[in-house]
């Protein structure tokens, strides 16, 4: 068949304007003002989120999504956060919020839609935007200038657009009698099955220089962004173009949207080299962060609260056809902190499957790193411990694989344990010299890993855990420990002042500082900033909060602040929640709790006041005065009605 039918074949539309949304850097404010150039662009894009947010009934957007039963003057429905077997999270309409007691998420629609996705919050609002019909600001260049069509860089959403043309080219292609045959015959080959080609999108790239071009070419897609997205090149950087990937087997790459952000291709013919290709990194794409297969796996892990990771696509793909489907796969790198940081909000361990014992031990190091950093729990299974095939893909193709695999991920050892046996087996038969060469080496690394500037009990956790699985006693792993920023400074079970770690449950159940309440009556009650007229804060000790006291003072008082991270957003859901609860259920109630701390912060700034007066001990005043009625007990929560 010729060129023009095969072109004619997909007819795609054009490619839209670019979008401003991955361009946009959410603003720093600084002293009450937003502390970054173009401040009316700024502002546009505050109002805007704004606009977003107020389009957007955080009742229907969680309604899409779960089932939510009337309960009073609010919504309930389970928990995607965490295993709920008994609706726990509830949405309040006339917060636009949502809050789980149970495992502490909350906040408000970008929130949701952010940890229910895994994605970022300018994800978030692109998908909340086009759920409202809202158009963006034009995006402005450095020079302040609207960016057009053509200008010279390509934007995320260009990459994205262009990309989403190309795999349907490609796809299209995989069924062309003529091009897509030798590919046809590899997936065959690989036992790849019609259903899963339909799943991961999988299509072919022609023995041809000149197929995506000139496909490009007839439907007037964006040259600019087919050069960046890497599959257009530029000959010796010249006006010739040619197809950058050609005679393949074509993997979509998808981010954790869905959108395609890149491409894996695997050569037809083995004559041709590399064996695998990737797109090349992008505003949209970077290697070392991108996993394959998470959309599709992402409620497999969320059922399983588990995530595997393997080495490769057809690895992933194998694994899903055989019905193991909460698995994700690492484009040829090493497992990292921002691979952790995606699949944390959507499971609570991460087991790295290897092909061989030796590979396991090479990326131990790695995956440790990864939980010190991290706070992520990974396993590590090895395949070579139940079969002798090379690897997943070649194991499911065996009768019983699957079982087989099923029993390497059981097997899968915490990564502490697995570098714990690893540290007994060089121990083993070792003479003192060697032995305490060895562990004082081993525990350098450690400590350059990142194992000093753990939070004390963390670290006390992790040597205990370590100690047992190595056989060597936990005050011979301190003792050999180097002294690093924290090992000395902070002794084991020492509590630190500031603990970036605290965990978020201390904010749900344990008992809040002063300056914690205060930051939750800001939330509930965004008019009452204005009344703080200069009154000192306490410094709360938890930078969390820190971070919300500071947004919640310098945003606008007309509405409620928008924190761009979920963990944030979380803390700041549950101190509003907690200050709501304490000031009670009666009108002004959390102006009656405002103002008693705002009294008491004054008075601490005058040195008059007695530093043993709690909360408890004003609110229980004011009961007796009469002043509230039923507010509940400091740190403790009242029963939702």
């Amino acid at each position: 068949m010729g060129r023009r039918s095969e072109a004619d074949a997909l007819n795609p539309p054009r490619v839209a304007h670019p979008s401003p949304y991955h361009d946009h850097v959410v603003p720093r404010r600084q002293n009450g003002r937003v502390g970054t150039q173009g401040s009316r662009s700024v502002d546009e894009w505050e109002q805007f989120k704004l606009q977003v947010r107020e389009a957007s009934d955080i009742a229907g957007v969680v309604g899409e999504r779960l089932t939510l039963k009337s309960k009073g003057r609010e919504l309930v429905g389970l928990c995607p956060f965490h295993d709920d077997h008994n609706p726990s999270m509830a949405v309040i309409p006339s917060k636009d919020m949502f809050w789980c007691p149970v495992c502490g998420a909350g906040g408000d629609v970008f929130t949701f839609v952010q940890r229910y996705h895994g994605i970022e919050f300018i994800d978030a609002l692109r998908m909340l935007a086009d759920r409202a019909g809202l158009e963006p600001p034009k995006r402005t260049s450095s020079n302040g200038r609207s960016d057009t069509p053509n200008s010279p860089s390509a934007s995320r959403q260009d990459v994205v657009s262009v990309n989403g043309l190309a795999a349907r080219y490609f796809q299209a292609l995989l069924s062309h009698p003529e091009h897509g045959r030798a590919a046809r015959e590899l997936i065959a080959r690989r036992g790849i099955s019609d259903a899963m080609v339909e799943r991961f999108g999988i299509g072919a790239a022609a023995d041809r220089w000149d197929g995506l071009k000139t496909m490009a070419e007839r439907s007037d897609w964006d040259v600019r962004s087919l050069v960046a997205a890497g599959l257009l090149k530029r000959k010796d950087n010249a006006d010739h173009l040619y197809d950058g990937l050609r005679n393949r087997l074509i993997f979509p790459i998808h981010g954790e949207s869905g959108d395609v952000i890149a491409f894996g291709a695997r050569r037809i013919d083995d004559a041709d080299d590399p064996k695998y290709l990737n797109s090349p990194d992008t505003p949209a794409f970077k290697k070392s962060t991108a996993l394959f297969g998470l959309p599709h796996a992402r409620n497999a892990i969320r059922r399983e609260d588990t995530a595997v990771v393997v080495e490769g696509y057809t690895d992933v793909i194998a694994c899903h056809q055989a019905g193991v489907e909460h698995v994700v796969g690492t484009l040829g790198t090493a497992f990292t902190s921002e691979h952790a940081r995606k699949l944390r909000g959507l499971c609570a361990r991460v087991v790295l499957l290897f092909d061989g014992d030796e590979a396991g031990q090479h990326a131990a190091d790695r995956a440790f790193e990864v939980v010190l950093a991290s706070k992520v729990d990974v396993g590590v299974a090895v395949l070579s411990s139940v079969t002798d095939a090379k690897d997943p893909d070649e194991l499911l193709k065996r009768d019983g694989g699957a079982e087989q695999l099923r029993r390497a991920l059981e097997a899968a050892e915490h990564v502490v344990d697995f570098w714990g046996r690893r540290l007994a087996a060089k121990l083993a038969g070792a003479g003192p010299g060697l032995a305490s060469r060895t562990l004082e080496d081993e525990l350098r690394r450690l400590a350059d890993l990142g194992l000093t500037r753990m939070s004390p009990m963390e670290r006390r956790l992790l040597l205990e855990r370590l100690a047992a699985a190595s056989g060597v006693p936990q005050t011979e792993l301190l003792a050999s420990l180097p002294s690093g920023r924290s090992a000395r400074s902070q002794p084991i079970g020492a509590r630190a002042d500031a603990d970036p770690d605290r965990p978020l449950r201390e904010l749900r159940v344990g008992r809040l500082e002063d300056a914690e309440y205060m930051v939750g009556c800001l939330l509930a009650e965004p008019a009452l900033i204005e009344r703080l007229n200069g009154v000192d804060i306490p410094d709360p000790t938890d930078p969390r909060v820190t971070a919300i006291l500071h947004v919640a003072q310098t945003a606008s008082t007309n509405g409620r602040p928008i924190f761009d991270d979920p963990e944030i957003a979380s803390a700041a859901a549950t101190l509003e929640q907690r200050a709501t609860e304490a000031a009670g259920e009666e009108p002004q109630a959390v102006e009656t709790l405002f103002n008693h701390l705002l009294n008491k912060f004054r008075d601490a700034s005058s040195s008059d006041a007695s530093p043993e007066v709690t909360v408890a001990d004003r609110l229980a005043a004011l009961r007796a005065r009469g002043g509230v009625s039923g507010a509940s007990p400091y740190g403790r929560r009242k029963p939702r009605a």
